[in-house]
Order: structure tokens, then sequence, then C-alpha cells
């Protein structure tokens, strides 16, 4: 399968290649196969592994390739933690490009040490420790790395570390890490503490080098002379400060005390190791565990009913092939929805189905890491998603480096030459934009732009150096060449647009101003259409210069509305302007169509006002009813536009008329600037509307604000919980204001009187009224739909004043009319000269 699989991934290499490699450098988050550098392939598996959604990713190398290897990447010094990705990128360089990363070794947090061995052409980097149990991942000696003849190895490994004296010979536990076993630890000048920290429970010998070198690292098959300095003896505090060429030999545990009794100050002693022979001479390894695949079955080489082989967790692997010429880092994420990960029985089983021949298993869970080098990328980038939601530093990684020089362009990625159509008769410049220039081993090449060659590959209009002519209508084809790369394009040239706008950021500008205006012309298939600026002509009204195509200075201080109107190959576009103005109309509220209302810890509802409803200006008004009564914490009743209410220009202030109920709510709305930022607009103060009946009332701009703006909301909140209630206010010509001396207009205010829900009217007469002339024909009330309302009418006993009171209650908040007719008389049958009315409102 694996195989297949690679087949199938360099086929559509193949492919893309012929295609002058079109690859977005989004492929690799989108799922997808790519040749990563010669030798070095990467892949990416979305799948469904046993019931769970798993992403892999699976990086390939092609050992046998001379410009493919691998190696260890090590921090410097040995105890920190480096990003896979930073530290790729320190190893970068020409000739030696670090394409791919995997972490590696298993560490510990507190010391940031690696766990296991590493070894680099002999020398030790690092020994580590071995797990005790079955339920440790690596309680064996097993590695990877590449041997002497440069193929790739997984297997187990004997590393001896001993120090003679005399006839007696000792096994060294380890090397440069922490003492915390009843063992023998040898500690070199490359470790990273000048001075030991040990305790007292154990034997310490300083040693000085007497072999013929300095010392440098320790290394497999060589023999280190030495010489006894000083002892520190079971029981001592004192702590030994490692020589710049010397070393000190630490044995925990008071068993020592009596083996070293015979080593005194002045003895000779050497160190010497030693490994399997198939290990020697090696170029790295990198101890970890458990195995996963051994001679292409499962091979667990831990327990795998163990806590730790059952988690299901992301997991890093190494693997190579039966050749042991190719060699496959692998990743799968886990501990999300899109990728659950893996236990290692299903990794080790996982990695046994894509035909494998040995995979050991290496760090995972959070420190699970991918990166890979992507077209146009000179590092590596992470490519998996790790658990953790960002990358974590790491004490090793293994590298895929590209050992291939810098070549001349073979592929590249550019940006459209030409985007949309061309206008006939336009001169356009072309400025190749490259997304990416790869040579033939997808090494990025610096864009040097003397190197770009742009020819004309059919007669559809002309190339002179880097500038198109559009002398004929048809699909013109251009090259664009760069050394050994190639890129077409194509487009269309058109005789006219289909259709023809003209736009500004700003409609809105005063005397001095300069208005920038902006035509857009679209062809049959909505494209853009290019043109050139002298293709336009433009109608300029009186208050306007041209400073430049498509610039035009205002020249008068005259409040006025102009249009300015643009002709394009036999289209027109206009555009109104308005100069100088000291108020814009927003919304004039004649209809609540465009209008819509939510609520929190409210309900609210928004209507157009009807009858004899107030009215501001014009013929309606937009009226918001809310009840927040039996609510807790803020209620806040929204009059949203349904589409964002563009404001031109940099007003001063946004007003409107306001019909308050005096419920001392607070009137508020929000803007939303040029650049996305919200700010609020403060129509009363906190609690502020007190009032009853019309007011205009203004909310500043914030001066940060970047024009255009948009107004998204306007609304009525109130925090406290006492004066919480219901009612309704009136909203009117809303409109931005630009000077500080606008005076708003009003319609003739109506006079409204208000009263209970069960209030009688009282109708005074200056003479007796004939008591046959009294009824609900002669006195009534509407309600502001126009609909009789049903009232009890009466004389009182001094028949000079009429009682108007309604049979069941008034609506609350809503307004009626008393209407009083002509057809009342007085007891001497003389009529009333005119009929009366009254508006009401119920509090």
């Amino acid at each position: 399968m694996l195989h297949k699989l690679l087949r199938n991934s360099y086929f559509y290499i193949l492919i893309i290649v012929i295609l002058f490699s079109m690859i977005p450098s989004q492929v690799w988050a989108q799922g997808g196969s790519f040749v990563v550098s010669p030798g070095i392939s990467y892949n990416r598996i979305e799948t469904t592994y046993q019931d769970m959604k798993e992403q892999i990713n699976m990086l390939s190398i092609d050992l046998n390739n001379q410009y493919a290897g691998i190696e260890i990447g090590v921090p410097d010094p040995l105890n920190s933690l480096v990003r896979p990705t930073q530290l790729a990128k320190e190893k970068t360089n020409p000739g030696h490009r670090v394409v791919g990363a995997i972490n590696a070794s298993f560490f510990t947090y507190n010391r940031k040490l690696p766990m296991y061995l590493l070894m680099r052409n002999d020398s030790i980097v690092n020994t580590g420790i071995l797990g005790k149990g079955k339920d440790s991942y690596a309680s064996e000696p097993i590695a990877f790395g590449i041997d002497a003849q440069g193929k790739a190895k997984i297997d187990r490994f004997n590393l001896d570390i001993s120090f003679t004296h005399e006839t007696n010979t000792y096994d060294i536990y380890s090397i440069d890490y922490p003492r915390f076993e009843q063992k023998i630890y040898l500690y070199t000048p490359n470790y990273y503490e000048q001075k030991l920290d040990t305790n007292q429970y154990g034997v310490e010998l300083l040693i000085q080098n007497t072999s013929d070198t300095p010392f440098e690292s320790i290394n497999i098959g060589q023999s280190i002379q030495g010489k006894v300095l000083d002892i520190r003896k079971y029981g001592e505090t004192r702590q030994f400060e490692i020589p710049d060429d010397g070393f000190v030999i630490s044995a925990a545990g008071g068993t020592y005390a009596t083996e070293f009794a015979g080593i005194s100050v002045g003895d000779p002693i050497s160190i010497q190791t030693s490994i399997d022979d198939t290990w020697k001479d090696g170029k790295f390894m990198l101890g970890s565990g458990p195995m996963l695949v051994n001679n292409g079955q499962v091979d667990l080489s831990m327990d795998p009913n163990s806590s730790r082989a059952l988690e299901v967790a992301p997991r890093t692997a190494v693997a190579i092939d039966q050749d042991n010429n190719k060699v496959f880092f692998i990743t799968v994420d886990g501990r999300s929805t899109t990728s659950k990960g893996m236990n290692l029985i299903q990794f080790a089983n996982y990695l046994k189905s894509l035909g494998v021949d040995q995979a050991l298993n290496l760090d995972g869970g959070g420190s699970t890491t991918m990166a890979v080098r992507t077209y146009g990328d000179e590092n590596v980038r992470l490519i998996n998603r790790p658990s953790d939601g960002w990358e974590r530093a790491v004490s090793a990684s293994l590298q895929a480096i590209s050992y291939a020089p810098t070549g001349q362009a073979e592929t590249m990625l550019m940006k459209p030459l030409v985007t949309g159509s061309v206008l006939k008769g336009a001169t356009i410049a072309l400025q190749p934009d490259t997304t990416y220039i790869l040579d033939k081993y997808f090494n990025k090449l610096p864009v040097e732009e003397s190197k770009f060659q742009i020819q004309l590959k059919n007669g559809v209009g002309q190339v002179v150096g880097d500038t198109y002519n559009a002398t004929s209508t048809g699909a013109a084809a251009i090259s664009v060449n760069y050394e050994n790369a190639t890129s077409l394009h194509s487009f269309q040239v058109v005789a006219q647009p289909t259709k023809l706008s003209l736009t500004s950021a700003n409609t809105v500008y005063d005397q001095g101003e300069v208005a920038s205006l902006s035509v857009k012309a679209i062809d049959d298939n909505g494209k853009v259409i290019r043109y050139s600026g002298d293709q336009i002509d433009w109608i300029i009204p009186d208050g306007l210069e041209m400073v430049s195509n498509g610039r035009f200075r205002v020249t008068t201080l005259e409040k006025k509305q102009v249009q300015v109107t643009a002709k394009l190959a036999g289209k027109i576009a206009a555009l109104t302007l308005y100069l100088n103005p000291t108020n814009l109309l927003l919304e004039d509220f004649e209809t609540t169509d465009g209008w819509e209302t939510t609520a929190t810890q409210s309900v609210s509802t928004i209507s157009q006002s009807i009858g004899f409803e107030p009215i501001a200006v014009g013929d309606h008004s937009l009226k918001l009813t809310y009840d927040s009564n039996a609510t807790s914490g803020t209620s806040v009743n929204y009059v949203n536009p349904t589409k964002p209410i563009t404001i031109n220009g940099n007003p001063n202030d946004i007003g409107m008329w306001v019909y308050g109920d005096g419920q001392s709510g607070w009137l508020r709305g929000k803007i939303q600037d040029a650049n996305g930022d919200e700010y609020y607009l403060g129509f009363t103060e906190y609690n502020g509307l007190t009032w009853k009946g019309w007011k205009y009332v203004k909310a500043e701009v914030p001066t940060g604000a970047v024009s255009p703006l948009k107004l998204t909301t306007i609304y009525l909140a109130q925090s406290n919980g006492l004066l919480k209630s219901d009612g309704s206010i009136y909203l009117d010509q809303l409109e931005a204001i630009y000077t500080e001396d606008y005076q708003p207009t009003i319609n003739t205010p109506k006079v409204y009187q208000s009263g209970p829900v069960g209030k009688t009217w009282t109708v005074e007469f200056n003479t007796r009224i004939d008591e046959r002339t009294v009824s609900n024909q002669t006195v009534y009330v509407l309600d502001e739909n126009g609909q009789r309302v049903k009232v009890d009418v009466s004389l009182d006993t001094t028949r000079k004043k009429i009682l108007v009171k309604p049979t069941t209650n008034y609506v609350k908040h809503d307004f009626y009319k008393l209407v009083i007719t002509k057809n009342i008389s007085s007891l001497y049958g003389v009529p009333a000269k005119v009929g009366k009315e009254m508006i009401f409102q119920v509090n």
C-alpha cells in the first residue's frame, strides 16, 4: 500500500510540474501530496481508521537520492528546549536546507534533557536512561539511525561504558545525566553545570585527563586515560567542579564506599566505550521506544495493556522500508474532533498496513510535530495540528535535509498578469507578481525583475516592453518567462462595458476638499474591465474643478447638491455629491421597512405611527413599544436597521426627534467606522430620557472614528431595577449634522393631554346644556385606528359640564381623540358654533 501511495503521489507531482507547478502554497492545509525536494515528498492522509477520524502526515525520504538525507537536531546547550521549526531554521543554509522535521526524543520537563541515547558520528551526545518496567516506553535499548553505509536502521543496541582501575572494571550507567539511581555516573566538561549538585550519599572521583589529546567528547572505541586528583568520600558535603580537561566519576549509594576503597589519589584509571559492530561508525543514533513494527509485523516492545500503550493520543514515529533506503516520518494528530489519535497498538497496526518493515515510536501527545517546507517558503512551517494548539519546544528532532545546490528557475507561480478584462484602446502596464519562483530542486529563488521577459503569443493587441496596448478585441495570450520557467496568461479585450458605475468613499465635501471618484466597468461575464484614465469623458458641474483624472476640488461655499457624470465607451454613470451641507437625512421613518427590533431582558416591538400618534416631520414616525417589567439585569431595547446606514463625510453629530415617555431610559446608539471599530453614541445622559413630548436630541460623533461611518443600532437601556417600566417612544427624522448652527425643523406640534387608564374627562361650557343633545353620537372617543371607544357620556347637576368616562379602561400608553361635535345645544336651543377635539395619551 505504501508503494502504491507513493507511486500515486509522484504521478500527481509529475502532472503538476508539467503545468508549471501551479500548486497553491495552501495545498498542505487542504490535503494532498507534493515533492518537497529531490528524494523527499510529503503526503497528507485524512481517513477513518477503526471508526475514528484521523489526520495523518507522512514525509518520505529516499536515501538513494544524492540530495536527500537525515540528521538529528539537538539544541545548544543540550539542557534546553527548542521548537522543531526554529531549530530547522537555525540549521538551514545553502546546500544544507532543512526541508522537513518531526519531534523525536522524549525529554524531562524539569531538566529539559533527552531521556534516551543521542549519538552523532560515534560521539555520545546524551546517554539518557532506560525505563525500569515494561510499562515504560523504552525499557529496551532500541534506536533509529543512519549506519556507516548510509543505510537507515532501527534495531536494538548494546552500549557499554566503563572505567578500569588496576584489574577492576566498573560499569558506567550514564554520562552527563542527573544522578538519581544507585549507580555510577560520568560527568564531563560537556555537562550543563560546572559544579555538580549531587548529595553526600555517594563517592566521587575527580579525574584529570592524561590522554595525548584534550577532551572534546566521549567517542565509541576511544580509551581515555586519567589520574585521580581528589576523592570525595561518602558523607562529605563538598561538591566538585568539573575540570576543563577532566571528569568526575560519581557513584550513588554506600556500597561504592567499599568498592572504591582501593582507589587512591594519584592512581591511573581509564574510560572505555563500545557498541555493536553494526552501529559503529554510523552517522547518528537516536534512542526511543517502544518498537512498533519489526520485520513487517507488529512487535510492541512494551506491555500492550499498560495505560501508556492504551492511551488514545497524538503519535509520532519513524519507519523504514525493507531495503533500508527509505525513511518515513509519520505523525497522527489527536485530541480533537477532526483527529482522534491512536493508541500504540492501533498505531503499530496502521504503520504495518502502510507496508513499512520497521517502525519506532517517538515522543507523542502535545509534542507531536511535523514541519515541512512548502512551495515558496525558505524554511519549514508547521503542517500538523498540535493538540495544545501551538508548537511545543522539544529536546531533539529528526530533520530531513536537502543537500541540493541552488539552480536556475524551473517553475513559478504568478498572480494573474491582467485581472479581469481590458477595454479596447487602453494601455496597461504589465507587472509580473510572483507567489514564488523555484529552481529544479524546489528551492525558492529571489526575484530579479530584470530577468522577466514578456511576449505576446497571438495577434490580439501589442506588447511593447512591459506595456500592453489593446488595439483590437478578442482573447489576448501573453507568456512571462523567467530563465527556464514560463507562465501563460490570457484575458479578453472588449469593445464596451456592460455596466458602468461611479463611486466614492465619501459623498460629502466642503470648500477646498478634493473628491476622489472611481469608475468601475464590468463586462458580460461580471469581470472588472481595465481601462486607461484618458478614455473617460467627465461632465463636471459648477462648484467643482478637476485636479486630476477622477479627482475634483470643491470651489464654492454654497450649500448645494451636484452630479458628476463619467462616460466610457458609450456607457454613462453619475454620482451625486453634497457640497458644504449643514445636514443630511439618514432615515425619515416614513415606513418601518428595513428596520427590526430585538431586546435583552425586555420585550419590544416597533410599528409605524398611525392616526393621530405623534409625528415630527412628514407623515409618519417610528414607534418603539417596550416592557421591561419583571426582568433582572440590564434591559435593552434595540432598533436596528437590517442593513447598516452609511453616514458620509465627517459629521459633528447624529441627531433625531424623539417623543419621550418620561420613563428615565438611556437612549444610545452605535456606529462602526471604516476600520471596523465600534463607537457608542449618547443621545441622552444616563437615565436622561425624562421628558414627555417631542425633543431634538444629538449625539456627538467620536473624533477617532474614521469615515465612512455606518449606523448599526439605536437602543433604549435601563439598568436600574427601580426605574424599569413599560412604555413607548417615537423616533423621527434621523440625520447627520455637519455644522454647529444647524436648526432642526418640526411640523406644527399638536398639543397632547395625558391621563390615567380610567380618566374621566370634563368638558365645561359657559351656559347650561340641553341634556337631550348629549349622547354618544354628539360626544365620543376615537382610538388610534379611528374606531370609536365605548364611553359613558353624562351631564352634571349644573348642566354646564359634560363628563366622559371609559366603559372599560383605556390601553396604557395609547393615544385617543376626544370629539365634541357642534350638535350640542344650550338649554335655550342655541347650537354650538364649532366642534372641538382633544388628543390625549394614557399614562
